[in-house]
């Protein structure tokens, strides 16, 4: 309940005071007193006692009076109208009880929209009363009224929130717990990762470039590896024969036979001539 809406509730109360006042103002015959507040009209005069009974009865009217405009009785006049008039003291009793258990409720609240939705909801049923003639409904509602600013300066009313705030708050709440919720990733699932995006990020090698030639290191002391030469031609006697040695008794042996023996003579006769 903000302070704009229990403004116009007590304003309502104070509308109620006021009617009540200008009545009795009509019933006194004292319409042009317009010094006189609420108090001067209810106060009972000695002047118009005539007999105990008869003061009785204007005290009494006094009392009820206060409670048609809501105003709070004190004890002393609690006790006059528990003796005189026992049915509107039970009343009372009852809108007491019901204002404990409605400042109870009031801090068993969970958030200021709460508190201000209950206040409305007794504020409303004390109107509804009043129009249907309950002479209590102000006494009712102002006591309803009374609990509801008590209870928006004290600190429990300061600390709780609205439930847009509320709202809020778990949304955030329900984003962090999902958050630590996430499945991690281990130390060797990131480095394939890692290495998997470092292939991608570098570019294809080039053909046409040579492999960078490894940089010997100072506690090497072989030469570097030359390059394999091809290889020079084998001599005549080092290459292998053409063909495998005719075996003996067959024709290409006869043949290879008569070749060589034609062969030798025809050298030695180069000879001779010689």
């Amino acid at each position: 309940m903000d302070l704009s809406t229990i403004g116009s509730i007590n304003q309502y109360a104070k509308g109620v005071a006021l009617k009540t006042q200008w009545n009795l103002k009509k019933k006194s015959g004292d319409v042009t007193g317009h010094s006189k507040g609420l108090d001067d009209f209810l106060s009972v005069s000695s002047a118009f006692s005539k007999t105990p009974e008869e003061a009785d009865n204007e005290k009494l009217q006094k009392i009820t009076n206060k409670v048609n405009v809501g105003a709070k009785l004190t004890d002393k006049e609690m006790e006059y109208l528990k003796e005189k008039n026992p049915q509107l003291y039970e009343k009372l009793r009852q809108i007491e009880k019901e204002q404990k258990a409605y400042e109870e409720a009031l801090r068993h609240c969970k958030s200021k929209d709460e508190a201000q939705r209950l206040h409305m909801a007794r504020v409303g049923e004390a109107m509804q009363a009043a129009k249907n003639g309950d002479g209590t409904a102000a006494y009712r509602m102002n006591r309803m009224s009374e609990s509801m600013t008590a209870f928006t300066e004290t600190d429990d009313y300061k600390k709780l929130s609205t439930e847009a705030e509320q709202a809020l708050e778990r949304k955030e709440q329900k984003e962090a717990e999902q958050a630590e919720q996430e499945p991690k990733i281990s130390s060797a699932e990131k480095t394939e990762q890692t290495e998997k995006t470092e292939k991608a990020e570098d570019p294809a090698p080039n053909e046409d470039t040579e492999p960078e030639k490894a940089e010997p290191h100072a506690g090497d002391t072989a030469e570097p590896e030359k390059p394999a030469k091809p290889d020079a031609p084998k001599a005549e006697s080092e290459r292998p024969a053409a063909s495998a040695a005719p075996h003996f008794g067959t024709q290409a042996y006869v043949t290879t036979q008569e070749s060589e023996v034609q062969e030798k003579r025809r050298r030695s006769a180069i000879d001779v001539e010689a």
